[in-house]
């Protein structure tokens, strides 16, 4: 029974009593409930406890004093009052699983939303995204995103995504975008990028001696006249000539109903299509961006795409081994994707899946060591050039260990010499002996 009811939604959960393996199952769900998952009991908002625990001065000893006051439940009851579930210790594992995409005909249900699916033809450029890139570990940040980027195309209304580099939030977009068949331009913007490579340029023209002007992907997205064309607009806040021309021109194009006058070329005035779909994504706190103003961010949904915990990293390094994705619960529902039949590193796992969670444990303890995860850094803190750690690194180090692994007579070198390479090789001296001790205390 709850000792002590909290005043609101608890948003700083302490599971304590828990093995490795139920600690990941009761994270999934806090997670999905946007709850956060932190490891000291005194500054959390809920304490709850395992099955095992008959206490707070059995599981939390001299430390339960800090506690008197704290809420505290069960697991069942954290189950039962905050995640909807009727369960007295049922595990993620027993729930009956739905899967994350379902066809419908001509539509998909994804994680409970109803899209259509594109039944016409890609067209002036634009690309269904490879099917290649749907390899991907279906986690709980990636559910998170997803089920973000789908209400937004269900609502008709256009996105912003937000979040730390290599959050997947490109990846996201354009997997669901392959799933449903949704034709795509895709365009990265970088500090000598402007108005111009959205909207078109004159260039040279050959045939004629003269010149002739070539629309950029925002002119031919706003030609298609057939709906679920996607624009994605990447790193939107890096455009180099300043936000104002980009304001200017984006601005009526995300207004209900959205028009463009082509003042670059022949001041053609275009309609938006019906069911078009944009997205931006943007890093945020990075050198080179820009702030854009309220007039242009206000016209987008908002999505902050979330960098996982260390339970999370080790559901994608585990993924990565052997294919197998986790189960996910979202609102009380428990949701799997089919397992990958082809993994990226199939042929580490005999090796290395026993040791998956150490791997994560060193990945993210490095990330919050750098500030990669949005923490204050400790390591490389007074550098101008920050050090990054990201989920890039991690299939960085995969790689290294599969072209080196046959150089080292234990598996755990190979590994430790492929971390060195990866995160520790391009750090200053006493950096690099801090992440040392990350690693060996990981392991």
């Amino acid at each position: 029974m709850i000792t002590h009811e909290p005043t609101t939604t608890p948003r700083r959960i302490c599971f304590v009593g828990f093995d490795s393996a139920a600690l990941g199952q009761a994270a999934d769900i806090a997670s999905s409930l946007n709850m956060q998952v932190i490891g000291v009991a005194q500054l959390s908002d809920l304490i709850v406890f395992s099955p095992t625990i008959g206490s707070v001065k059995e599981a939390l000893g001299d430390r339960a004093p800090d506690c008197l006051g704290k809420a505290t439940c069960t697991y069942s009851e954290f189950l039962t009052n905050y995640a909807g579930m009727l369960s007295t210790g049922e595990s993620v594992s027993s729930m009956e699983t739905r899967p994350w995409f379902v066809q419908n005909n001509t539509t998909m249900n994804v994680l409970g939303i109803d899209l259509p699916i594109h039944q016409g033809e890609a067209k002036l450029g634009s690309e269904v995204p490879s099917k290649a890139i749907t390899s991907i570990c279906y986690d709980q940040p990636t559910l998170e995103l997803m089920v973000g980027i789908a209400t937004g195309w269900a609502s008709g209304v256009d996105l912003m995504i937000e979040g730390q580099t290599s959050s997947a939030k490109t990846t996201a977009c354009l997997v669901l975008a392959s799933i449903l068949g949704y034709p795509t331009w895709r365009l990265n913007f970088g500090t000598s990028s402007s108005e111009a490579d959205m909207v078109g340029r004159f260039v040279p023209c050959p045939a004629t001696g003269g010149w002739q002007f070539v629309e950029g992907p925002l002119t031919r997205w706003m030609r298609v006249n057939e709906p679920n064309h996607v624009l994605l607009l990447d790193e939107l806040n890096m455009i180099g000539a300043g936000t104002a021309s980009l304001e200017g021109k984006l601005n009526s194009v995300l207004d209900h109903p959205g028009s463009m006058v082509l003042s670059e070329y022949d001041y053609t005035r275009l309609e938006r299509p019906v069911g078009s779909k944009l997205v931006s994504t943007l890093n945020v706190g990075y050198a080179g961006r820009n702030v854009l103003s309220p007039a242009l961010t206000s016209r987008f949904n908002n999505i902050v795409a979330r960098v996982g915990a260390e339970h999370e990293w080790a559901n994608q390094v585990h993924w990565m081994l052997t294919g197998e994705n986790p189960t996910i619960v979202r609102n009380g529902v428990a949701y799997k994707a089919p397992d990958e039949q082809h993994p990226p590193f199939a042929e580490l796992c005999d090796d290395y899946v026993s040791i998956a969670n150490g791997i994560a444990r060193v990945h993210q303890q490095l990330m919050a060591a750098t500030g990669s995860n949005g923490d204050t850094p400790t390591l490389g803190r007074n550098r101008k050039q920050r050090y990054t750690i990201t989920r890039r690194q991690l299939w960085g180090l995969l790689r290294t260990v599969r072209a080196t692994r046959h150089q080292f007579s234990s598996v755990k070198a190979a590994l430790k010499s492929a971390m060195d390479f990866t995160y520790c090789n391009g750090m200053e001296e006493q950096d690099r002996k801090v992440a040392y001790q990350i690693i060996g205390a990981s392991l």
